[in-house]
């Protein structure tokens, strides 16, 4: 056997039995040091103090329960010079009997691979905390020096054998039986955990045998940093007024993923009724009208459209329909995932007055309709008339009649003996004049026949006193003409 090979009874002390082999495999004398010795003393005088945690874990603490020993470390020695350094040892050992009520071991001592060294290391410094704890008792039997940062524990002091009762609270070693006794085998299981201290960690773990214990590999990140940085974007996100939303765009259905505080507020929603509320439940919080336009605008996001731009009234938690307009578009973030980014802003009061606005408007042009009169705006900077409704029914043409009013005089719109009268309504005014008024005999909207209109153009000025635009208002004063004539045509018969 390359190597050493020796018997050792583990009692209190180390005592070695049987001793045959080459030291020099080794570059240092084994039995000098392992003769008669107590396991503490040893790891103290001849262990390096990085691996003395890891030597009372693997070789002292399974010692006292019997199990088999499979490890390496480094061995300080010296010199002739009195040179101090240190050398690899890879020991493998098993129990062979009992004697006096300790434990004896079969070792083998050999200069360990450096494949074997260079793993160790990698687990030993690793930024990752690793524990493997056996899952009945909660006892630990292997952990690395990032699991001892991460919980606050004495770099010196060994845990093998230790049961995490001892060294974490109450609450922590719930968390991580609860999540041990979930693990099998072949799935590496992902849950998360919160220290004590505040600390957010990712754990992953799966169920081993651990020398033919029931155990669980636990890895541990600390991503305290990543998460106070997520809570302060979603504090942020919180913050802003309106509501903010991300959405799932599956084959079929669209998933609430994530709505921010704001969305609740606008709704009046309380932080108790916050479980009871499902922004997608269309029935119960869309009004019966414009749910048809929400589910026909999700058909069309399933067929590909990547925007949307939506107004409709929504039921808040005070039992009254809200005006909400809701702008969303559609990103990839992966192959097969298709997320919604939706802004939702209260638009009730502008909707409300706009509709109010529109019914005033309605009334007014009832009114006028009835009255015969129409109206429209003149731009006296760019010359242009734009028609409102009433206008464009009465007079003909388009919204915006450009180049006026030589244009519509061009055209023979305005009869020959109104020409002067209509141009002068369209001049420029000083403040406090008076509006300019006229009869203007003009094409009506057919263009087959001409009309009577009173014109009244009432002026607008800016807060310099510059008349930038007026309003005209047309009356249709046909009939008034005619009933002019034709008193005039009795009076000159009379006459």
């Amino acid at each position: 056997v390359p190597g050493t090979v020796a018997v050792f009874k583990v009692g209190k002390r180390l005592e070695c039995l049987y001793y045959k082999g080459s030291d020099n495999n080794l570059s240092f004398s084994i039995s000098s040091v392992v003769k008669n010795i107590e396991l503490e003393q040893l790891a103290k005088k001849y262990i390096i103090p990085q691996d003395q945690n890891s030597f009372r874990s693997e070789v002292i603490e399974k010692a006292k329960l019997g199990l088999p020993i499979n490890t390496n470390f480094r061995f300080l020695k010296s010199d002739k010079a009195r040179h101090t350094y240190f050398d690899w040892m890879y020991l493998t050992a098993t129990k062979i009997r009992t004697e006096d009520g300790c434990p004896v071991y079969y070792a083998i001592m050999t200069a360990p691979p450096e494949d074997n060294m260079f793993y160790r290391q990698i687990v030993e410094d690793s930024l990752t905390a690793a524990i493997i704890m056996e899952r009945q008792t909660g006892n630990i039997l292997f952990s690395n020096q990032s699991f001892r940062n991460i919980f606050n524990l004495k770099a010196q002091n060994s845990l093998a054998g230790t049961s995490i009762k001892k060294l974490l609270s109450d609450r922590v070693v719930s968390e991580l039986k609860r999540q041990a006794f979930l693990m099998n085998e072949k799935v590496l299981r992902e849950e998360n955990l919160v220290t004590d201290e505040g600390r957010y960690l990712l754990v992953k773990g799966k169920r081993l045998s651990w020398n033919g214990i029931d155990a669980c590999l636990l890895y541990m990140l600390d991503q305290t940093y990543l998460q106070k940085r997520n809570d302060s974007l979603i504090k942020l996100l919180d913050d802003i007024p309106g509501g903010i939303g991300l959405y799932e765009l599956t084959a079929k259905h669209i998933n609430q993923l994530y709505l921010n505080k704001g969305y609740f507020r606008m709704l009046e929603v309380t932080n108790e009724e916050l479980d009871d509320y499902n922004s997608l439940d269309y029935e119960r919080i869309i009004h019966p009208d414009d749910v048809q336009m929400l589910l026909q605008t999700a058909k069309k996001l399933h067929q590909g459209q990547k925007s949307l731009d939506l107004t409709f009234r929504i039921l808040n938690f005070k039992q009254k329909y809200l005006w909400v307009r809701l702008i969303g578009k559609v990103s990839n973030l992966a192959k097969d995932k298709r997320v919604i980014y939706c802004s939702f802003v209260d638009v009730d009061m502008q909707m409300k007055n706009q509709l109010d606005l529109d019914k005033e408007q309605a009334v007014l042009h009832l009114a006028m309709k009835v009255a015969k009169m129409s109206s429209w705006e003149f731009d006296l900077q760019t010359k242009t008339v734009t028609q409102f409704l009433n206008s464009k029914l009465q007079h003909g043409y388009g919204t915006k009649i450009e180049d006026v009013p030589e244009s519509l005089i061009a055209q023979g719109v305005i009869d020959a003996k109104s020409v002067n009268t209509y141009r002068g309504l369209f001049k420029k005014m000083k403040p406090g004049q008076r509006p300019l008024t006229g009869d203007v005999y003009s094409r009506n909207a057919s263009g087959k026949g001409f009309w009577w209109e009173r014109i009244v153009m009432i002026p607008i000025f800016d807060h310099n006193g510059k008349h930038i635009r007026s309003i005209g208002i047309s009356l249709d004063i046909s009939e008034q003409k005619a009933l002019e004539n034709r008193y005039q045509q009795q009076i000159d018969i009379f006459n």
